[in-house]
């Protein structure tokens, strides 16, 4: 309680602002930018449960921009990606989601979809050589042009192949393959190979694997492919509200794993989200 008013008042910056739609109960004063009393605040009501905070827009603390709206989708922001204006007829329509829509990568928005590509840019800080393991329509590619001003060198695996031919007309020079990602050739190397979102639902139709041999057999295959690493984000289906439909993985299980098989030089990382982790293994020598 105490991070989170402190969050509010702007004494404690952190990636992720929560924002309430209600003034606590006995406070009728309004937050200002001249506004001195934020101690007096949190102590007052710091052991409320039930505490929320009304700030809008323009009383916001100095380092949230905007407070996105839950219900707005897909939003536009200022950089990477561009939307193209709302399609009218079915056919359109259908294009621009392939070619548009984050919810098809696994997004709930760009925020979001934008936000887990600045935190992978921050595991492989200093490389710009990636393998995306499924990759939909490469936008890594563009963010990582547009904001990081550096063409990296690129390769996408993506089975779906829609996602491909919309990935090459909207991102330019990306590099795309339609393919499944375990028929990649032996002979393609990356410092990094990375993947977000691919370990909710699958994509093969091997009905003979179930969902945890399908997750070990892909780490295997990207690790036989990288270089420097693997960086691999996962829903954390315990404690995040997801569709029953996703892949259910045990973290524990996967890490057990990738240190007894993979690699001794492993890192997870949950502090980035609450629903999300992050597995990243180091490339040792055989």
């Amino acid at each position: 309680m105490i991070n989170k008013l402190k969050k509010l008042f702007g004494m404690n910056k952190e990636k992720n602002v929560e924002v309430e739609t209600a003034p606590p109960e006995g406070y009728d004063g309004a937050l200002d930018e001249n506004f001195d009393g934020r101690e007096e605040i949190i102590d007052q009501y710091a052991d409320d449960p039930n505490l929320e905070v009304q700030m809008n827009q323009d009383e916001a603390v100095a380092d949230v921009d905007s407070v996105p709206d839950p219900e707005s989708g897909d939003e536009d922001v200022d950089e990477g990606l561009e939307k193209d204006p709302e399609p009218t007829n079915p056919e359109d329509i259908d294009a621009g989601y392939l070619e548009n829509g984050v919810e098809i990568l696994g997004f709930q928005n760009r925020e979001e979809q934008f936000g887990i590509y600045e935190q992978i840019s921050q595991y492989i800080e200093g490389s710009k050589s990636i393998l995306d393991f499924g990759a939909g329509r490469g936008d890594l590619y563009t963010w990582w042009t547009n904001v990081k001003e550096e063409v990296p060198n690129y390769l996408g695996i993506e089975m779906n192949g829609p996602l491909v031919e919309a990935g090459r007309k909207v991102n330019g020079n990306v590099e795309l393959e339609h393919i499944d990602w375990f028929d990649l050739k032996d002979a393609t190397f990356r410092e990094w190979s990375i993947n977000v979102n691919s370990f909710t639902s699958r994509s093969d139709a091997n009905i003979a694997a179930d969902d945890m041999k399908y997750a070990k057999d892909t780490i295997r295959k990207m690790y036989q492919h990288c270089t420097e690493g693997c960086v691999i984000i996962l829903p954390d289906t315990l404690r995040g509200d997801y569709p029953e439909n996703y892949m259910n993985l045990s973290p524990g299980a996967l890490l057990e794993f990738i240190l007894s098989e993979i690699s001794p030089a492993v890192a997870v990382d949950h502090a980035y989200a609450y629903d999300l982790y992050t597995i990243i293994i180091y490339k040792t020598k055989a």
